[in-house]
């Protein structure tokens, strides 16, 4: 079967969770023998660039065709981290109706000829693009599947950040406009997908996707084997894994973990491993501390390595999350996960396979943090549970839940 994918990133350029469940799918999707073609954003290369860039690889897994290529706008979606706000504002606008997009994503349609239409973010890639998929959805008649991962259609950051729930980014004048001209853009495909029932309920809420049939699964996890534990429990070894950047509440957990030092020198220590806008004032911020290690970015093979020496991982983040990877990844890897309560962290359940804390509050993280330090054997209890609470999230059931919708 031809299923034709549309996704905001797709690698090399892919560095967010949901990029990461974008790349299991097609994996997946190769590895069950059905030919696979994603319509991605690229960079500005000159007016070439405008017009779809084929790359067709015959890999091991299968055939994959990859389009990509510069939706007309001020800048590529793909460096928009590096741009200043007031650059941002009239790309949201332009790529919300992004006629380009359009017409681009209607002739790769009609040349591909799929079965399956596949949408996820598409913030970059032109929200009317949407318009689309539903127009060749209907007149071929075919499945059509479109995945939320974040909040981008009600704040256009993506982000939500805790107690700034009220202010004018998050729910302001332009805000709402944002979120209505959304609605009707994006109306109601026939299946929506949610990896959480916060996101799902989020967008049900604010009067998106009214005639959907709405589903919530939980995004597909790599294969991996459970981690060979080497430590010692002396001293607690905690990890933070994931984007280097302030709403990931990195600094945060930094910070906290400074003071818990102050009370119990030298029984723990944290790892940072990541990259981001805020390494570098990660790493200064970890200077003169030996009990702070700041690694940077590592390759994914290299994390079995890495969770083999962890008692637990931190999930400090400051903004609603939806269902993240890296909780999954360490509960594959047999690794409990302490995790700030906002969103969809729903795969962490308290004194099962990990603790949660109150999301921005140092007080509660250093309760819990000292929690572990006192009752290490109950932590150690938890890692039988952390394998056991992630089956079924493999691939293989994923898609075939997917593709029966």
């Amino acid at each position: 079967m031809k299923i034709f994918l549309i996704a905001s990133a797709f690698r090399p350029y892919s560095n967010s969770g949901a990029d990461v469940a974008v790349e299991n799918t097609v994996d997946g999707l190769l590895n069950l023998n059905h030919e696979v073609v994603v319509l991605t954003a690229g960079f500005w290369q000159g007016f070439a660039s405008l017009k779809p860039q084929v790359e067709v690889l015959l890999t091991k897994k299968g055939k994959l065709t990859v389009y990509r290529y510069f939706p007309l706008n001020l800048f590529s979606f793909l460096t928009i981290n590096s741009r200043p706000w007031w650059w941002r504002l009239p790309w949201h606008g332009f790529d919300m109706l992004n006629l380009h997009a359009h017409l681009i994503t209607w002739r790769c349609l009609k040349k591909e000829k799929p079965q399956v239409i596949l949408t996820h973010n598409l913030k970059g890639v032109g929200y009317f693009c949407i318009r689309a998929v539903d127009r060749y959805a209907k007149k071929f008649d075919i499945k059509h599947i479109h995945t939320i991962h974040d909040v981008q259609l009600s704040v256009p950051s993506g982000r939500i950040i805790t107690g700034e729930e009220d202010s004018w980014q998050s729910s302001g004048f332009l805000t709402r406009m944002y979120q209505a001209l959304n609605r009707w853009i994006f109306n109601s495909p026939a299946v929506v997908i949610s990896a959480s029932d916060f996101l799902l309920d989020f967008y049900v809420t604010r009067g998106f996707f009214p005639k959907s049939n709405r589903v919530v699964l939980l995004n597909p996890l790599q294969p991996v084997v459970p981690a060979w534990y080497e430590s010692n429990h002396k001293p607690l070894h905690f990890l933070y894994l994931g984007q280097i950047e302030s709403h990931k509440g990195v600094t945060f957990l930094v910070e906290t973990f400074k003071k818990f030092l102050q009370h119990y020198p030298n029984q723990a220590k944290l790892t940072v491993v990541g990259g981001g806008a805020l390494l570098s004032t990660i790493k200064k911020m970890a200077e003169g501390c030996s009990e702070i290690i700041v690694s940077g970015p590592v390759p994914h093979h290299d994390l079995p390595k890495i969770f083999s020496q962890i008692d637990a991982t931190i999930f400090p983040s400051l903004c609603y999350e939806n269902s993240p990877t890296i909780i999954g990844e360490s509960l594959s890897f047999g690794v409990p996960v302490i995790a700030a309560q906002i969103g969809g962290v729903q795969l962490v359940q308290p004194r099962v396979n990990g603790y949660t804390f109150q999301a921005g509050s140092s007080d509660d993280l250093l309760k819990t943090l000292e929690h572990c330090l006192k009752y290490k054997d109950e932590l150690m209890a938890l890692r039988k549970n952390t394998v056991l609470s992630v089956q079924g999230l493999d691939i293989n059931s994923y898609l075939e839940k997917l593709l029966n919708l």
